[in-house]
């Protein structure tokens, strides 16, 4: 379904299509960042069709029957290359063009989708669910933004139902695969630990393949998650790593099959 807005609504000039299934007896909100390749089924390259947006809203339909799931396209594409526009600011190619902003929009423009879902839906749950985040890929430079807003106070709503973040195998082509910046995971330790009574918050768990751990032209994706991890620990954050497929040798394959594979005691 496309998502668009009133002419008076700060959004105006965005839209977003989202792929949703909605559980009556949800047990919280899945909202799932895919990265590149990804696509409608009739644009998806012949060997990763079972990873479309179609596809991949079957798997996590299957793996998690106890979540509602917003799956939201990138609203624009370079080729084969994801584009998170309405988020942040990206280069031709999807990448961050100049880090990440913690003055910037990403939260709010998911709380307006989130808001804009519940009334196309007919569902609450859009709005009151704890939530799930979770970036594939390029996916993750959205994580990465809306983690860098965390400190900005009038979005404590949000992050007071935020219950789980999910880094899947995420990589760029330039740097800025991780956030890294200490006073934003301070920040975001901050942020959900004002959950009060109502906690919801369990941590951030990583999930990786050797094509991100090993690829021999991009080592800096290590470093940037172990720095990641470091600021993480450091500012109070649980952390859960799992490496997958690891005595296998990187492939994009293995890359997609990730999303079949992954679990988490946090979902």
């Amino acid at each position: 379904m496309e998502i668009s807005f009133g002419e008076d609504d700060a959004f105006s000039d965005r839209h977003n299509d989202l792929l949703v299934t909605v559980r009556e007896h949800a047990k919280y909100l899945m909202v799932f960042f895919p990265g590149d390749i990804t696509d409608w089924e009739v644009n998806t390259i012949p060997e990763f069709k079972k990873y479309s947006l179609e596809g991949l809203q079957a798997i996590l339909s299957s793996k998690f029957p106890f979540a509602t799931i917003m799956i939201i396209r990138p609203n624009q594409y370079t080729q084969q290359f994801a584009c998170y526009t309405n988020f942040l600011d990206v280069d031709i190619l999807g990448s961050p063009r100049n880090g990440y902003d913690c003055q910037g929009h990403a939260t709010r423009y998911l709380m307006r989708l989130l808001a804009r879902a519940k009334e196309e839906y007919h569902d609450e749950g859009f709005l009151t669910h704890k939530i799930a985040l979770l970036g594939f890929s390029k996916g993750g430079v959205v994580l990465n933004q809306l983690v860098a807003e965390s400190a900005q106070e009038d979005q404590q709503p949000f992050w007071s139902r935020v219950s789980s973040i999910h880094y899947l195998d995420v990589g760029v082509n330039l740097a800025g695969a991780y956030l890294q910046d200490i006073d934003s995971t301070a920040a975001l330790q901050k942020a959900t630990s004002q959950q009060g009574m109502d906690a919801c918050f369990q941590g951030v768990h990583i999930h990786v393949t050797p094509r991100t751990v090993r690829d021999p032209n991009r080592l800096w994706l290590v470093a940037e998650r172990d720095l990641f991890v470091q600021y993480l620990r450091s500012s109070g954050v649980t952390v859960y790593i799992t490496e997958y497929f690891k005595h296998e040798p990187p492939s994009l394959s293995n890359h997609f099959k990730l999303l079949d594979a992954f679990v988490s005691p946090l979902l």
